[in-house]
């Protein structure tokens, strides 16, 4: 990784744990109707948009709503539908970072993910809202590029909140306020530009928004973006993110406050090539060949890293890490099942190895090393893996390959995703604790209650080390033992990736498959 791509993705890291941070405390109840409302703000009377739908398309119709916050608006579309006889025509989602102490939303309908990293695989949505979700991701054209070609159905539309000022960034931070507008038409510009080379038409709008005080003076100015997906169709920008910067929340007609939360804005640069990243991640899955490798160790005594690689087509790299004294063969949990349904299911190219764990002193160093010889394998194998010069890496670990990603994954700025199976403390509580600590991405553990070698207490000692993490989930399994035994612990052990990986809320999900 050179000097740059580390800089970049050190400021990649320190932003996704300031916006999860400034979500907790944001406004996040946000009505459907009234002032600076949903309404308002889109410019549309959501209740009869979806009375429209329902009155000109058949079947099950679906809405998403990007950074829904805790689902006020969403309950409350759904109590209007109620009153106009429509309530079972329509299944509303929402999307965000948080789940606040109260929720207006079956945890069945969130997604807890954000809109760059999600990995929807399930039916299109015919409606996609946002409000002041996208002032705080700095992959914003790649976030419309993915609500275009993953999100929405043929003939969806979108009705999004959208500040195009902050697409580039201003030459001056104190130059915000008198750049927005400069920066609005901008975009305006390109769009127009884009539809002029085939894109899809779509269409931005700022809606000025009006103090109700004496002064009756603009305080803001709502940028409206809105298309919809024609069948077929596609979107790319031909725009790579060249940098990323925070400025002050701009309400640039009255005053800007910098006390007020601040907003990330992105700059980019044309590409001659489609946007990297995002783009790749909406190509068809192609599998290639499966192949295995061996890596000697240059420590004295040490096993041989032994490795099954399933390659794709993917920004994303899974690594599967066994128990102790387990082969590629004769692991506890389904591991090469696991490996299969991760590839096939398009979430990522996968890496199975082993993990020859020796009793005694050498424990510590020896996980080290394995971790260390996985990592400068991918690493310099990467574009045959994944077919992408830079992906993100997640890995699942199982007893005692849990504790070793647990206490050395944040040596490595690529691994953005732990998911711990049974952790055990075979590389050390005092390595662990540190290790895990400054681990800044998201960090999923399950636990059985009746496990014999690790015990939920244990196990939830992982989840309160991991204070640096952007995210976290522990799930406890009923009538579960260490080595997930019985068919439906098994089941569970082979879901379990997918849920920490593709955004899926639902864990144990309900409609759990043994096949």
């Amino acid at each position: 990784m050179t000097e740059r791509e580390q800089h970049v993705d050190e400021a990649e890291k320190h932003l996704a744990r300031r916006v999860f941070e400034v979500n907790q405390t944001a406004t996040h109840e946000r009505p459907l109707r009234g002032n600076y409302s949903y309404n308002q703000i889109l410019g549309a009377d959501l209740v009869e948009l979806c009375v429209e739908l329902a009155s000109s398309k058949a079947g099950t119709l679906r809405l998403l709503d990007i950074g829904c916050g805790s689902g006020l608006a969403l309950h409350q579309l759904e109590e209007a539908l109620e009153q106009r006889g429509l309530r079972e025509r329509f299944e509303l989602f929402g999307m965000g970072l948080n789940w606040y102490k109260r929720m207006y939303i079956s945890p069945r309908r969130f997604l807890l993910t954000g809109l760059y990293h999600s990995r929807h695989r399930g039916p299109h949505f015919d409606i996609v809202v946002s409000v002041f979700a996208f002032h705080y991701l700095w992959h914003k054209l790649e976030g419309l590029e993915k609500i275009h070609n993953e999100l929405l159905a043929d003939e969806g539309q979108a009705l999004l909140h959208f500040p195009g000022f902050l697409a580039w960034v201003p030459d001056r931070a104190q130059d915000s306020a008198e750049s927005e507008v400069a920066r609005n038409e901008d975009f305006s510009s390109h769009l127009e530009q884009l539809h002029g080379r085939g894109g899809p038409r779509m269409e931005y709008s700022q809606v000025p928004f009006w103090s109700g005080d004496d002064d009756a003076c603009i305080l803001n100015e709502f940028g409206r973006l809105r298309f919809s997906r024609a069948p077929g169709s596609r979107l790319d920008f031909g725009l790579a993110l060249e940098e990323i910067g925070v400025v002050p929340a701009a309400f640039s007609y009255k005053y800007s406050d910098v006390s007020r939360p601040e907003y990330v804005a992105s700059r980019y640069r044309r590409s001659m090539a489609p946007s990297q990243g995002l783009a790749a991640a909406s190509l068809d899955v192609q599998q290639l060949a499966r192949s295995e490798a061996r890596v000697a160790s240059p420590l004295d005594a040490a096993p041989d890293l032994e490795l099954v690689i399933y390659p794709l087509h993917s920004p994303l790299i899974v690594v599967l890490f066994p128990g102790a004294r387990e082969g590629l063969s004769n692991s506890a949990l389904p591991f090469p099942l696991i490996a299969n349904n991760v590839q096939e299911a398009g979430l990522g190219a996968v890496i199975r190895c082993n993990n020859p764990l020796l009793d005694g002193d050498r424990i510590v160093e020896l996980l080290h090393d394995h971790v260390r010889r996985l990592m400068d394998y991918i690493r310099a194998n990467v574009q045959d893996i994944c077919g992408t010069v830079k992906p993100r890496v997640a890995m699942v670990g199982y007893s005692a390959g849990a504790s070793a990603i647990a206490a050395f994954a944040s040596e490595y700025p690529e691994v953005e995703q732990l998911l711990l199976l049974a952790p055990s403390l075979d590389a050390g509580r005092e390595v662990i604790e540190p290790g895990i600590a400054a681990f800044g991405g998201e960090v999923y553990i399950v636990s059985g209650d009746v496990d014999e070698i690790v015990p939920p207490e244990q196990a939830r000692w992982f989840f309160e080390a991991a204070t640096s993490s952007v995210k976290k989930r522990f799930v406890e399994i009923g009538h579960c033992d260490h080595a997930f035994s019985g068919e439906y612990n098994q089941a569970l052990a082979r879901h379990a990736p997918l849920w920490a990986l593709g955004g899926n809320m639902e864990f144990p999900p309900a409609d759990l498959s043994f096949g």
